[in-house]
């Protein structure tokens, strides 16, 4: 199974759910993308440090543009809040049916917000709703 995690920079949220999600579940290819993303940028400090906490390291992430072979390789896309799962889904209609937000897939409902610009404890706020998402997604369990 391939997940691909998108959000808007893919240098806090979406690279944190990638990460997370491959400390948490063998078999399963994770990966990462943004929506408006600055191809090469590196994950954001405050992200890299907080993750450093768990000790999971985001120092090798480098952000990407979602594109569609990125979403046609893709088992599963799931975006941090419902404006992104929107703004996707019009963009490449195709492929509509396999984009969800994650919030929605692991039966919260919630959007995860961005903690871009916030101080650390917003992106622990961040990692730990993120990490809560992650546990519930009960179709990834071997």
């Amino acid at each position: 199974m391939r997940v691909l995690f998108i959000c808007t920079g893919n240098t806090c949220r979406s690279p944190m759910a990638e990460f997370l999600a491959r400390s948490l579940y063998a078999g399963v290819e994770f990966s990462s993308a943004g929506l408006m993303a600055q191809a090469a940028q590196p994950a954001n400090a405050a992200a890299k440090a907080v993750m450093a906490e768990i000790g999971l390291s985001l120092e090798t992430h480098l952000a990407r543009q979602v594109n569609e072979s990125m979403l046609r390789k893709a088992d599963t896309a799931l975006t941090m809040t419902k404006e992104h799962c929107l703004r996707l889904r019009a963009l490449y209609p195709a492929w509509a049916d396999k984009i969800a937000r994650l919030g929605d897939a692991a039966g919260d409902g919630r959007d995860v917000p961005d903690p871009w610009g916030g101080d650390l404890s917003e992106y622990r706020d961040c990692r730990r709703q993120i990490c809560e998402m992650l546990e519930r997604m009960t179709t990834w369990h071997e």
